[in-house]
């Protein structure tokens, strides 16, 4: 009986250890948005805008991926050719750094500068002149909603 309450003993104070090890710090972020209105609003911002760049015979589809990373701050993520499932060749592809000012955020890169505001970012090439207006769109995969097909790994499912 003695050695089955060391043990047992033992064992609470490792799983108490262990729980303690696997807290993160208090300087780690502690919050998961799980609304927008919680998630702040950068996350209205983020998505995926796609248009046309140029003109005539040297009209070009573009995609642009926005990335809120929080306090203002954003990434872009350019495709020529279009979106990834919409164009995009997976040749090319241009990464870009953003910051709010106002009411307007400024991606500014060496081949130009995209101002996003209300829904549309608007590109300028490397002179200052528009080239392009890209709008924001939603897609949804065609099989959003659908039934799995025999023999699947279903990794979520929001019924259950």
């Amino acid at each position: 009986m003695k050695q089955f309450s060391i043990c047992a003993l033992s064992g609470c104070c490792a799983l108490l250890l262990f729980t303690h090890l696997c807290q993160a710090d208090s300087k780690s972020p502690k919050w998961a948005a799980t609304s927008i209105k919680k998630a702040g609003p950068d996350f209205k911002i983020q998505g995926e805008y796609s248009g046309t760049i140029g003109e005539g015979d040297e009209a070009l589809k573009y995609g642009v991926q926005v990335i809120a990373k929080g306090e203002g701050e954003f990434d872009a993520v350019g495709y020529p050719g279009g979106l990834p499932g919409d164009g995009w060749k997976q040749e090319e592809k241009v990464t870009v750094s953003g910051e709010k000012r106002g009411d307007v955020i400024s991606f500014v890169s060496e081949h130009g500068r995209g101002d996003l505001k209300d829904g549309e970012m608007t590109l300028f090439d490397s002179e200052g002149n528009e080239v392009g207006v890209l709008e924001k769109v939603h897609r949804e995969s065609p099989t959003l909603g659908k039934k799995a097909p025999e023999g699947a790994t279903v990794l979520f499912d929001s019924a259950q």
